[in-house]
Order: structure tokens, then C-alpha cells, then sequence
């Protein structure tokens, strides 16, 4: 199963956590930095490009937050005090398999963290410095590969009134 756009008053239907929620058409994108200056960065370069932002310096933060929103991309620091974008990563997978989550990170140690990074499922890693494009480049794929909210394990009567069916 998967539920792709709706077209009930221009909201999309998106099922996390094993709850369906109301998404806005407009992408979504959760911002995990721990460093001001990035969060700044990555906000003008989202909002310019007609996204709406939503911003956390901690991973443990952003979990939080994400238990209440929906988002159609995260893109997040792997390096940060307390938990690190991978563990991040790992916890996001316990509930959605498909969001994209694409890593931007300072530093990259050797080709150990890029393929840690590649086996954790994210979408891709950027190292910083980056240019706009190749971030954008990064977005667009990881967002046309996703293949839209899992609903393995859900059951049918429990989304047929959000369904219309």
C-alpha cells in the first residue's frame, strides 16, 4: 500500500508512526543542525526554493517533533552533540522506512562514514562546503524516489474514512 497526493482541498494524505496525518502540498523539509549558521544557510535556500521549514539543533529534538508533524524530506548534520545524525537515522527507520533523509555534513572522516551513511538508507551525503545545486540535485532525487508513506501493517477499515473509499 501507499497513498500518494490526495486531492481533498489541496492537503495530501501520509501515514507515520501508523498514524495517517494531513500533509500541505507545499514539501516540508525538517532541518537537524546543530550549528546556528547552517540552520540559516539551509532555511534561505529551502524557503527560496518554496519549501516550508522546520528547524531542530538536536536530533533528540527533531524525534520529538516529528512525532507531531509530518515532513516530506529531513536533511541533518551527522556530527552533533548528543545523538548523532546516524542514530538519528536509525530511530527514523523504526517508524518510516521511506522519508528521505539526506546528510550534509563538515566532515567526513574516510570512506568508512560514507558507507555507514549509504547502508543506513539515507537518500545521500553532501560534505560541506556544498553549492546550492548539488544539495538541490540531492533533493530532487531523493524526493522522486520516494515512494510515498509505507502502510504495511495498517488495516484498511482503520484509513477508509481518510481515503474516501
Amino acid at each position: 500500500w501507499g497513498l500518494s497526493d490526495g486531492e481533498a482541498g489541496g492537503l495530501t494524505k501520509k501515514c507515520l508512526g501508523g498514524r495517517l496525518r494531513i500533509m500541505p502540498r507545499k514539501k516540508r523539509v525538517l532541518i537537524v543542525d546543530d550549528e546556528a549558521g547552517m540552520l540559516t544557510l539551509l532555511r534561505a535556500i529551502f524557503k527560496k526554493e518554496k519549501f516550508d521549514v522546520l528547524e531542530c539543533r538536536t536530533a533528540d529534538s527533531a524525534l520529538e517533533l516529528l512525532e507531531h508533524e509530518t515532513v516530506n524530506l529531513v536533511v541533518s548534520d551527522i556530527q552533533m552533540p548528543g545523538m548523532s545524525g546516524l542514530e538519528f537515522l536509525d530511530e527514523v527507520r523504526k517508524w518510516d522506512m521511506d522519508l528521505p533523509v539526506i546528510f550534509v555534513t563538515g566532515k567526513v572522516s574516510d570512506d568508512t562514514d560514507w558507507a555507514v551513511a549509504i547502508q543506513s538508507s539515507c537518500s545521500a551525503l553532501i560534505e560541506k562546503p556544498f553549492k546550492k545545486e548539488t544539495l538541490m540535485k540531492a533533493v530532487r532525487q531523493a524526493l522522486s524516489n520516494n515512494r510515498g508513506p509505507s502502510l504495511k501493517g495498517i488495516d484498511p477499515t482503520e484509513i477508509s474514512e481518510f481515503l474516501e473509499i
